[in-house]
């Protein structure tokens, strides 16, 4: 699908100034849900400290709703396993989530968080759009892109001060047919 956007960011917990020149990030930094309890320069991964970064995620996410005042994402591009290999720290909500979400399903502002989880958890993976509005795409090691038909400027602060990384940048994941 041919998105109109205007603009395009990365969005991820990764400092650029950390990057070579090849783009590639140099610091040793855990990268998945499954990295929880491995140690990473010296510190160990608790879940407290994955849950706070992802929580970040999700909230970048809704800031952009809310700039585009909508209220919920459609999921394309659906990849989920026919069952959830699940852990202590899925909810029930998460769980109904997996077993009933298919392929160009409307997900509802009360359920991106569950959507998220599962995507950043590697649970399942799908894009998410609005129209020719909104998209956000979904990359290995907690890399996100979002596309928008807004600049959405105060979201973008809002999403730097919380510690997030901002970066102009095209999303890897967009197609056009």
């Amino acid at each position: 699908m041919l998105y109109l956007n205007n603009f395009c960011w990365r969005i991820t917990k990764y400092n650029p100034q950390y990057r070579n020149s090849h783009d590639i990030f140099l610091q040793d930094e855990w990268t998945s849900y499954a990295d929880i309890g491995k140690i990473f320069d010296t510190i160990k991964l608790t879940y407290e400290e994955y849950a706070h970064i992802e929580n970040l995620y999700i909230k970048a996410i809704q800031s952009f709703m809310q700039c585009h005042n909508i209220s919920s994402l459609q999921i394309t591009t659906l990849e989920s396993p026919a069952t959830l290999d699940s852990d202590i720290h899925d909810t029930d909500a998460m769980i109904n989530l997996f077993n009933s979400i298919k392929n160009n399903d409307w997900i509802s502002q009360n359920n991106i968080e569950n959507l998220c989880k599962l995507i950043l958890r590697d649970k399942l993976w799908g894009k998410l759009i609005y129209n020719k509005q909104l998209f956000i795409h979904f990359g290995w090691d907690f890399y996100m892109y979002i596309g928008s038909s807004l600049s959405c400027a105060e979201t973008i602060s809002t999403i730097q001060n919380s510690g997030l990384f901002v970066e102009p940048f095209k999303s890897p994941y967009q197609t056009i047919q």
